[in-house]
């Protein structure tokens, strides 16, 4: 079961075909490379996009997502593998 968590993180992307793909997340001193994106999708928080991200490591699954009015990542959810 996925442990909720709500923090900031710091995720480097990479621009695939006109889409951001995360590849690593830095969360509480530690670095997740991102194997797969499995999910993505938007929603709106009031007037501000949010997309969101499923992505899965060796280590853990994980949803993210980057608050484009705040340019700000939150790692909303883990689950260590």
């Amino acid at each position: 079961m996925a442990d909720r968590i709500d923090e900031s993180v710091t995720v480097a992307t990479a621009l695939l075909s006109k889409t951001i793909v995360p590849e690593r997340v830095e969360w509480r001193h530690h670095t997740y490379i991102c194997t797969r994106c499995t999910m993505q999708y938007t929603s709106m928080d009031g007037q501000t996009l949010l997309h969101v991200f499923f992505m899965t490591t060796k280590e853990a699954c994980m949803q993210i997502v980057l608050n484009t009015r705040s340019l700000r990542w939150t790692l909303q959810a883990i689950e260590t593998l």
